[in-house]
């Protein structure tokens, strides 16, 4: 089977420390890498794609493996590894089951963001997460008219505004106070940042809605996505949010559910006693 390993930078990844083992480990179960890194636009296309890291990892992943319909096995070499499958010595193990043809795919959809008006540059762009609006050091706080469909939904000052999956539900949508969304539904998640009002929440969407965003104010503001996407936001531009056409195919091994990853990694529901026990014994 045709493979390679994506990672962000040897130094990161402390690399020369992992990588003998890890291409023995390929070769051994008969894995021919073409190549290692980040690849570029003519890099060959294989049939697998291992990535070595944590989230932020993934996401870059994500972007070169859905717009070729790749699977995507995660190795958390991390802190946190939400979104990978296994931990560097469950390697082997995984590599058999994937020959053995063990194991299932799991999809998660992406979101597209675009420029839709005359008032800023042509953008487009794809992200697994969220795509977030937010306001630059510069700036100050942002008017923002936000509406669903043609049809505005709220005019509301705040520092921004993020749009998320339901995968990105645990990221920084999580922490602006959004809820957390089974991966499986098919939602588009709205939650503002910072709003200055008490009347406007965060927002579920069916994921056939289109989504827009438009800058009120004479201000400057960031579109950022999944961490490593920036593009500037002008006053009076529109941002366009919608469901990708494109998928990110994750290989799982039923070994866990999401509701027993979000125990063991956000100790959902634990008290504080057996928080701290599973944060000691959790690998």
């Amino acid at each position: 089977m045709k493979t390679a390993i994506f990672y962000l930078s040897e130094k990161q990844l402390n690399f020369s420390h992992y990588q003998q083992s890890i291409f023995a480990c390929l070769e051994q179960n008969g894995f021919d890498m073409l190549w290692h890194g980040t690849p570029d636009d003519d890099a060959p296309v294989p049939d697998l794609l291992i990535s070595f890291g944590g989230d932020g990892t993934i996401l870059r992943a994500a972007n070169y493996a859905a717009k070729r319909q790749l699977p995507i096995l995660g190795v958390n070499l991390g802190h946190l590894g939400f979104l990978t499958e296994i931990v560097l010595p469950q390697l082997e193990l995984a590599l058999h089951d994937i020959l053995a043809e063990n194991y299932q795919i799991e999809r998660r959809f992406m979101l597209q963001a675009q420029c839709v008006s005359h008032d800023c540059q042509e953008f487009s762009a794809e992200a697994l997460n969220e795509f977030v609006v937010n306001k630059t050091a510069s700036s100050g706080i942002l008017e923002i008219a936000f509406s669903m469909n043609g049809e505005l939904v709220a005019d509301f000052l705040a520092d921004g505004l993020i749009f998320s999956s339901p995968t990105g539900s645990t990221a920084y949508s999580l922490s602006a106070g959004g809820p957390i969304v089974h991966p499986s539904m098919h939602t588009i998640l709205a939650t503002p940042i910072a709003a200055h009002t008490l009347n406007f929440r965060p927002i579920i969407f069916p994921d056939s809605a289109r989504l827009s965003l438009r800058l009120l104010r004479q201000t400057e503001a960031m579109l950022c996505g999944d961490g490593h996407i920036s593009h500037p936001v002008n006053s009076g531009a529109e941002i366009q949010i919608s469901k990708s056409q494109n998928q990110v195919r994750f290989i799982r091994f039923a070994k866990h559910s999401f509701i027993e990853t979000l125990r063991k990694k956000f100790h959902l529901g634990l008290r504080q006693k057996d928080a701290a026990d599973a944060q000691r014994t959790f690998h």
